[in-house]
């Protein structure tokens, strides 16, 4: 596939913090890509499908899609 993906998934940790998540998502051979300017750790599956970790829970963060 070439390009970017259309579709983002924008997920949260229910039971660790962020770093916990994003570090067990990397073993299981996701891609740190960055941090976006919410806090929210963008990183790629191996297929390349890229996906955010928000920083907290969504019932924590209230209205927490980006603007």
């Amino acid at each position: 596939m070439t390009g970017s993906s259309r579709q983002w998934f924008f997920l949260a940790p229910m039971d660790h913090d962020q770093r916990t998540e994003v570090d067990r998502l990397v073993s299981l051979r996701a891609t740190r890509l960055g941090v976006g300017a919410d806090g929210a750790a963008v990183l790629a599956d191996p297929d390349g499908n890229n996906f955010l970790m928000l920083p907290r829970r969504r019932s924590e963060l209230g209205t927490w899609w980006p603007s």
